[in-house]
């Protein structure tokens, strides 16, 4: 009797560990495939959020990226980490600021996301909003008290990032900005 319990607890060990792994996968294709009712399933079964790509990228920096407000949701329900970097240094944060994403750049602010990190080379979320051209999420970081003078590894600051992409509203926001200050 006890060969067979614990042969069966053996086995559903091995099927659990198996489920965990297909279950990340599943989530990350769900969330890349804007699968909100799957992503839901799959939190619900107890799948974790903290599945990452090769390039560690998390659930929730790719949703913010796809802009899929619904999903991230569901992931921030689930306590994902806001503040967690990809290989790159980049944040779910900056994957909203990159996409123009400023509903999914609030509720992650609103979820302590923090404005003021830097990738590995210095970049910040106001240099990607900046030189992508995403007006509204560059005013969203000013109001969030956002310094305008940092500078990359390459000493480019938002201001220039926005000036060598032509994007003369956020230059004129950034200018103000700083003669606020």
């Amino acid at each position: 009797m006890s060969f067979l319990w614990w042969r069966s607890k053996k086995e559903k060990n091995k099927e659990l560990i198996a489920a965990s792994e297909e279950s990340d996968t599943d989530l990350m294709e769900a969330v890349e495939n804007g699968r909100v009712e799957r992503v839901e399933a799959l939190l619900k079964k107890g799948v974790t959020v903290k599945a990452k790509d090769e390039y560690g990228s998390t659930v929730l920096m790719m949703a913010a990226m796809k802009g899929n407000i619904a999903i991230v949701k569901l992931l921030l329900n689930k306590r994902a980490d806001v503040k967690a970097k990809d290989e790159y240094g980049w944040t779910a944060l900056m994957r909203a600021a990159q996409n123009g994403h400023i509903a999914i750049a609030k509720l992650l602010l609103d979820k302590y996301a923090d404005v003021k990190t830097k990738s590995n080379d210095g970049t910040t979320a106001l240099m990607i909003a900046a030189g992508f051209g995403h007006t509204d999420i560059v005013k969203l970081f000013l109001d969030k008290g956002v310094d305008i003078n940092l500078q990359n590894s390459e000493s480019q600051t938002a201001l220039a990032l926005a000036a060598a992409k032509g994007h003369t509203e956020i230059v004129r926001l950034l200018k103000q900005a700083g003669k606020k200050k």
